[in-house]
């Protein structure tokens, strides 16, 4: 279905501006936190382990400095921000011997035989993992302990927005202080306003609006426009910059999660002011 186009439906003013091309967004907050770590052995120099270790999001690491004790809570934590739309983080245990001890620091075996840990995780929706893993004797040697971690995945708004497509499901409008009300399109042929059009913001900057499954005209494109976005004024607007032009509309953020997405614009006539909003959901 070919539907009027979003930055039609709000009326907006054209203003100028340089083009606009955004790369790389950052999709979520990602924070690691190792709250536990227990000896499930003991060292073999003075029966206490001396942990310390790292953790790394998305080819970026933070180093913990040595901790001893065979029962400790580090509270070992790592934000940080990533682009992609999985995100593995990996935490690394090892036990520190000075020369004293042989000297050589061992990999302490946290996960199977292994002295890594690697979880896997969608950056597209808000969730707090805790695990829980435990070592087992192996060629890292004796040290093995049992490590207690979180992860949290925050998506910002770049991450709610590029989620995947949206469908614009109501359109309103209201004068001044008035109640709102349904705007209903009447330039479109009924047969073909099927509400199959979806819209989908990319995270290099992007915006496309798709003519759907049912089209009015089978020759029409399948790409009816597309734009450049950003974000604008703290996050709390959208720009869109028609590609190949130097125009763009600036549209307010009413909501934007998970599920459900609103924005909205107004203009001023002759000491009136129309508001419009529409709402989008997946």
């Amino acid at each position: 279905m070919k539907n009027t186009m979003l930055p039609v439906i709000f009326f907006s003013i054209y203003c100028m501006a340089a083009p606009f091309t955004v790369m790389g967004q950052d999709k979520a907050k990602v924070t690691v936190t190792i709250k536990n770590l227990t000896a499930i052995s003991t060292d073999a120099c003075n029966q206490k382990m001396d942990f310390y270790g790292n953790i790394t999001i998305d080819g970026k690491t933070k180093s913990f400095p040595l901790m001893e004790g065979n029962n400790i809570r580090p509270n070992w934590q790592f934000v940080t921000t990533t682009d992609k739309e999985i995100v593995t983080p990996l935490i690394q245990i090892l036990d520190d011997d000075d020369a004293l001890c042989g000297g050589g620091d061992d990999e302490i075996s946290i996960s199977g035989s292994a002295s890594r840990i690697r979880k896997s995780l969608v950056t597209t929706e808000s969730q707090t993992k805790d695990f829980t893993s435990q070592g087992t004797s192996s060629n890292n040697g004796n040290e093995m302990a049992r490590i207690s971690f979180t992860i949290n995945i925050e998506p910002t708004k770049t991450g709610f927005l590029t989620k995947g497509n949206w469908k614009n499901v109501r359109k309103e409008y209201k004068t001044g202080s008035g109640p709102w009300e349904e705007l209903h399109i009447t330039t479109i042929p009924p047969t073909c306003e099927t509400a199959d059009n979806f819209h989908i913001f990319r995270t290099n900057g992007l915006y496309e609006i798709n003519d759907g499954p049912v089209k009015c005209n089978p020759t029409d494109p399948q790409i009816i426009t597309t734009y450049s976005w950003s974000f604008q004024a703290n996050e709390t607007q959208i720009r869109l910059t028609k590609r190949g032009s130097s125009l763009f509309e600036n549209y307010t953020i009413n909501q934007l999660d998970e599920n459900i997405m609103i924005l909205s614009s107004s203009y001023s006539s002759g000491g009136v002011t129309t508001y419009h909003r529409t709402i989008f959901k997946h």
